[in-house]
């Protein structure tokens, strides 16, 4: 393999690279908004159930089921309106429709690039004015992938060609690969999983204290 065809390999990789961690932006995205969705809605429940709890099992007389009552109430206040701050200020449906916009048409330039270089008789210039609309592409998105997008992306293609090592082994290991997975979950997820956490953790200790202390007809 030439320079140059050494060169344009790169180029084309770097591009596939690119829309690929944009569409893995873009679905995490969408993930995350109907997560919060589901979770506004959930705790929303929760918080008339938590409201009613009281005229069922009765008004709780000790201070410490009382106490626990109304900070329940506020934890599942503040979990609402912490989702619901973060999700109006990140405009992450927005940003999931420009990266997927984005992430198509490099890789419609990506599949450009592949007629061009079968070519025997291309030219360096085409190879440069598809590295130039490459750039634009880039620049044009107000919008970019995270590393954990990246990452996503060589877990799903450590065993392509593009990303074996020397010794014939992929550059990412199997449970590096594992770990990029998981951690791609967790950077749209945390909020929720925290505020969830939270709530529930409340919940169970208020509810067994209330039926500890009822007496069993």
């Amino acid at each position: 393999m030439t320079d140059q065809e050494g060169a344009e390999r790169r180029l084309q990789t770097k591009i596939w690279q690119t829309s690929g961690a944009r569409f893995n932006a873009s679905r995490r995205l969408q993930n995350r908004e109907r997560l919060s969705i589901a979770s506004i809605s959930g705790l929303a429940v929760l918080g008339i159930a938590i409201s009613v709890a009281p005229s069922v099992i009765g008004v709780p007389t000790d201070p410490v089921q009382a106490g626990l009552y109304a900070f329940l109430g506020v934890a599942i206040g503040l979990s609402v309106l912490v989702i619901s701050l973060i999700d109006s200020g990140g405009r992450f449906s927005i940003r999931a429709e420009r990266l997927h916009d984005n992430a198509r048409d490099l890789s419609a330039l990506r599949n450009k690039m592949e007629l061009v270089i079968v070519d025997p008789k291309h030219t360096p210039g085409q190879i440069e004015e598809i590295r130039s609309d490459y750039e634009k592409l880039v620049r044009e998105c107000p919008f970019n992938h995270s590393e954990a997008d990246r990452n996503r992306f060589l877990a799903q293609h450590r065993k392509g060609k593009e990303f074996i090592g020397e010794n014939g082994t992929p550059n990412v290991p199997w449970l590096k690969a594992a770990y990029f997975v998981v951690v791609w979950h967790l950077h749209s997820t945390w909020v929720f999983l925290v505020s969830w956490l939270l709530v529930l953790s409340i919940t169970y200790e208020l509810f067994s204290a209330v039926f500890a202390s009822t007496p069993c007809e």
